[in-house]
This record gives structure tokens, C-alpha cells and sequence, in this order.
């Protein structure tokens, strides 16, 4: 393989952000809210890679679905702030979440 050669290591499948919105929302188990704006340039719909190259490189696959991930990542990002927060008692995921705003055709960073 040639050096600086591309590997995607990903899950395999597609997912719209609206997608991973859902599953960090439910995760969170409290609603986010979203606004919608025209598609911005470089925006895409869909996200995904092909995995082949890392399959056939690195005989690599993905071990962890989506939702697992999502719910992994909310897990640690509430550590996190709990620990920047030590002197509050408790995380509440709600309170951690509830202004957390998103567009639908994004990458996925709420605005501002």
C-alpha cells in the first residue's frame, strides 16, 4: 500500500445526521431541538465509508453498532462534564442536553 494511503474505519453502513440526532436524543433520554435551514455548501445527507480497504488491510471490522457507539459516547461526554462540574451532586442527562440545537443537514456541531 502506498504511503498516506486513506483507510476508513467506520461501521460499515450509512446514517443520516436526523439519524444520530434521534439516537443522541434518546440516549440522552430528553428531546433536542432542531431548526432546519437550506442545505449549506458541502453539506451531505448521508454519511458513511467503505470499510473494504481496512477489511482487506487490517482484516479489520466493526465490533460496535451505531446506537451502542452513541450510547457509549453520551456516557462518556456526561462523565466528562461531571467531572468539569465536581462540585454538582449528579448529572442529570436532561439538564446536560436541553439546549443542545442542530440543523438537519449539518455535520452535526449545533451552531453558535
Amino acid at each position: 500500500m502506498p504511503p498516506a494511503s486513506v483507510l476508513n474505519v467506520a461501521g460499515g453502513s450509512s446514517t443520516t445526521v436526523n439519524e444520530v440526532v434521534r439516537l443522541v436524543a434518546e440516549c440522552m433520554g430528553c428531546a433536542i431541538a432542531t431548526r432546519r435551514v437550506a442545505e449549506q455548501p458541502g453539506d451531505v445527507r448521508v454519511t458513511g465509508g467503505a470499510i473494504d480497504r481496512a477489511r482487506r488491510v487490517l482484516h479489520w471490522e466493526p465490533r460496535v453498532p451505531l446506537q451502542e457507539g452513541v450510547r457509549r459516547q453520551v456516557t462518556h461526554q456526561l462523565r466528562a462534564f461531571a467531572d468539569e462540574h465536581a462540585d454538582a451532586q449528579t448529572v442529570e442527562p436532561a439538564a446536560a442536553g436541553q439546549n443542545v440545537m442542530a440543523t438537519s443537514f449539518d455535520s452535526g456541531v449545533p451552531p453558535g
